[in-house]
């Protein structure tokens, strides 16, 4: 579950990052596999369900103590 809050994070925070900067918005390939390793194949299911959607960017699914 750890890496599941991880992934709900990091995710937003690195896509967001290059803008921050002055960057292009464009991910390159190395960043794409760096990223790969927070993004999970299916939805968990965390025992405090929450389904909070932050203006379409990110949804915080749930959490577990």
């Amino acid at each position: 579950m750890k890496r599941t809050l991880t992934a709900i994070v990091a995710l937003p925070l690195a896509l967001g990052a290059p803008a921050c900067v002055g960057k292009s918005s464009k991910i390159s390939e190395a960043e794409l596999a760096q990223l790969k390793q927070y993004v999970l194949d299916t939805k968990p299911n965390p025992p405090n369900k929450l389904d909070i959607d932050y203006d379409g960017k990110v949804t915080l699914l749930g959490y577990k103590i």
